[in-house]
């Protein structure tokens, strides 16, 4: 049996044992030999994933895809941190913005390509019903290219949508938030 501080090793099973050493507010001393003690028992299950490739799949189910509060907070706290810079984000930000932009003209025209040269509302009744006649031909290619037409410009809409909540997210890291009054 190898015995690594709080991590016993029997054949190739882990066996975890709770920590004896609980840190105090004040002790320093304590809270070294916690960290200490956590370095050791990770460096023993990397030795034992050298010898057993099956160890990575069970710490993942045990660690990563955990509910645990303290675990997933642990792993938020050794996770690294993503830098960023706020003049880059400002400009991808920007561009983002003005490709959103772009989507959603499209999207529009693509799902009412007449809609901008109407002058009256006959006109816009004509455009409907000539719409409507053509799909109530018997021809079923016309209701195959009006449904591709409006899934591409719902699509194109959807995908402005989603550049303006990744913008968003550029300008929040740029340092461009409003808070709630």
């Amino acid at each position: 049996m190898l015995q690594n501080g709080n991590l016993n090793l029997i054949g190739q099973v882990p066996i975890f044992r709770p920590i004896d050493v609980i840190p105090s507010k004040n002790s320093s001393s304590s809270k070294s030999k916690v960290v200490d003690q956590l370095l050791l028992d990770i460096k023993a299950l990397m030795l034992l994933k050298q010898s057993d490739s099956s160890i990575q799949k069970e710490l993942e189910s045990a660690i990563v895809r955990t509910r645990d509060e303290d675990v997933q907070g642990f792993l938020k706290l050794v996770e690294p941190k993503k830098v960023s810079n706020r003049r880059e984000s400002f400009i991808v930000a920007l561009g983002e913005l003005v490709l959103a932009s772009f989507l959603v003209i499209a999207g529009l025209v693509a799902l009412a390509p007449a809609a901008v040269g109407f002058g009256s509302p006959s006109q816009l009744t004509r455009y409907v019903s000539d719409i409507l006649t053509f799909l109530a031909s018997k021809d079923p290619s016309g209701f195959l290219v009006v449904l591709i037409e409006f899934v591409f410009s719902i699509a194109l809409i959807l995908s402005a949508f989603s550049l303006l909540r990744n913008a968003a997210s550029n300008l929040k890291d740029a340092g461009f938030s409003q808070s709630p009054s």
